[in-house]
């Protein structure tokens, strides 16, 4: 049986294959948020999210948790090359899941469980107000009407 890609991983491939670097995680939050015709997302919500990304990981694929200069916030892509940093393992697979960057590692913590209490602490404000697009000037707003469509058209296939 083939396996059900989780939105998250849809999203972060999509931009990813077009030369993205990655999303944010409330960018990911609202997108979930969004696809299940929600207008908000619960933190415990988000700690789901998270928990998923790190502990069920899709085959032959590995995340990977970077700092985007660009956005100055974390974002989350997927590891094409290897990168100076930490590997976690899937709790329920053993497989590798997710690479964090040795800066992030450095300055959160080495625990998954570090990396992301303070993903979410730093997410908490944008996710909970609903902005969830972060833009280059710094600041977080609500979707575009672009990003609306893209994530309409790629998760409700």
């Amino acid at each position: 049986m083939a396996q059900t890609l989780p939105d998250w991983f849809i999203l972060i491939e999509h931009l990813v294959t077009r030369g993205g670097t990655g999303y944010t995680l409330p960018f990911l939050a609202g997108a979930r948020a969004q696809h299940l015709n929600k207008t908000a997302i619960t933190l415990e919500e988000v700690h789901t999210l998270l928990e998923e990304i790190f502990h069920q990981p899709v085959k032959n694929e590995v995340a990977e948790l970077t700092w985007c200069a660009n956005f100055d916030a974390p974002v989350f892509g997927l590891s094409r090359i290897q990168i100076p940093g930490k590997v976690f393992k899937s709790e329920k697979t053993n497989t590798d899941a997710v690479v964090v960057r040795q800066d992030i590692i450095d300055k959160w913590g080495n625990s998954s469980e570090d990396i992301i209490k303070e993903l979410i602490r730093c997410s908490e404000e944008p996710i909970v107000t609903g902005n969830f697009s972060r833009t280059s000037e710094g600041t977080w707003e609500s979707f575009t009407e672009d990003e609306r469509f893209r994530i309409n058209n790629l998760l409700n296939v």
